[in-house]
């Protein structure tokens, strides 16, 4: 679907229509407490703000102490078995 405006043009993709691709992951990733904790362990994992600066950096981990980091949105990365997983997370 494309819509002309006077010297714009505006595109739009419904990436949910697509056939035959599912995004599914087999890596969990959940904040209880002071910690990330990630179904299997990870190969990797790290922490990110929101401004893309590196809070926390691990390997071979299936939790991350969150402790010292402040309260705000973060973006978590782990790689496990060859899959890349990034979530959102909120600290509080």
């Amino acid at each position: 679907i494309t819509d002309y405006f006077p010297h714009i043009k505006f595109s739009y993709i419904d990436e949910n229509s697509v056939e035959g691709v599912e995004i599914a992951s087999n890596i969990a990733i959940n904040v209880i407490d002071k910690s990330i904790f990630f179904s299997k362990v990870c190969d990797f994992a790290e922490l990110y703000d929101i401004a893309g600066n590196k809070y926390v950096s691990a390997k071979k981990v299936n939790t991350l102490a969150i402790d010292n980091i402040p309260a705000g949105v973060y973006v978590v990365k782990a790689i496990a078995d060859g899959e890349i997983v990034t979530k959102k997370v909120t600290i509080k």
